[in-house]
C-alpha cells in the first residue's frame, strides 16, 4: 500500500511540476510582452502602478530564477550526480 501511494505521488508530481513551470514561464513571457508592447506602441493602457508591478516581477529575477533552476535541475540534470 505504501509503495503504491508513493508511486501515485511521484506520478502526480510528474504532472504538477511541469504544469506549474509552463504556467510560470507563460506568465513571465506574457509580462515581458505586455511591458514591451506598452512602451513600444502608442497604446498606453497600463497605469504607473501596473508598470511598476510588472517591472518588479520581471527585473527582480525571482520568476526567471525559478524557471532557470528548474530547467537546469530537471532537464540538464544535476552536475553533482
Amino acid at each position: 500500500m505504501k509503495r503504491r501511494n508513493h508511486g501515485r505521488l511521484l506520478w502526480l508530481w510528474g504532472w504538477i511540476v511541469p504544469a506549474l513551470m509552463i504556467m510560470f514561464t507563460l506568465l513571465f513571457v506574457g509580462s515581458i510582452m505586455a511591458w514591451g508592447i506598452h512602451y513600444l506602441t502608442p497604446w498606453k493602457w497600463l497605469s504607473s502602478e501596473q508598470l511598476a508591478k510588472i517591472q518588479s516581477v520581471i527585473f527582480s529575477g525571482s520568476l526567471g530564477a525559478l524557471v532557470t533552476s528548474y530547467v537546469q535541475k530537471h532537464v540538464f540534470g544535476d552536475a553533482k550526480s
